[in-house]
């Protein structure tokens, strides 16, 4: 004999269901307001600053001058990341007597220049790539000697308008960062 069976409720009339949606909107909601507007604190402005210096237009004044008014002189641009990066690479040479990473590592492969692959900058911050893997047991080590070695190594003039020195493994994380501070 067979016993009559309620019918089971669909899934959106469950009110279990429902109260975990509604937790989930409400964490989003607290979230949003705990963050702020804080997904891209360093983005860049849509508009440079040069340019938006140019497009920004004084008032006409009530009384028109036979005198022109004189144009803002365009600041000159400082160097692009590229000869940023170029200047530190450079320096970072010279600092090894001119010799490249792979001469430096072929005769003693514990320096931290060794491994160096690669110089780019970047908003301000040089990235200094070292070519070790995350589970290479040295790579910790390398990468805070780097660092240290590097916020003094460098010459102010190499890291004039750098923020930040930053030591990221091949795979382009960070192992650690220091501040310039260049031995005048």
């Amino acid at each position: 004999m067979s016993t009559p069976s309620t019918p089971r409720k669909p899934w959106y009339k469950k009110l279990w269901i429902w109260a975990i949606v509604a937790a989930v909107i409400v964490i989003g909601g607290i979230s949003n307001l705990v963050n702020g507007d804080r997904d891209e604190p360093d983005a860049a402005p849509s508009t440079p600053p040069a340019a938006a210096a140019t497009a920004t237009r004084e008032p006409a004044s009530a009384t028109p001058s036979d005198e022109p008014t004189p144009s803002p002189e365009p600041t000159p641009a400082g160097p692009s990341d590229e000869e940023r990066a170029a200047k530190v690479q450079t320096a970072l040479q010279d600092a090894f007597g001119g010799q490249t990473p792979s001469e430096v590592y072929a005769s003693d492969s514990s320096l931290w220049y060794g491994y160096v692959n690669g110089v780019r900058v970047e908003n301000g911050n040089a990235f200094i790539t070292l070519q070790v893997a995350a589970d290479d047991p040295n790579r910790k080590d390398l990468g805070e000697g780097a660092a240290q070695a590097l916020s003094t190594l460098l010459p102010a003039a190499a890291v004039d308008g750098l923020g930040w020195l930053i030591v990221e493994d091949a795979s382009g994380v960070v192992i650690d960062q220091k501040q310039p501070r260049p031995i005048t």
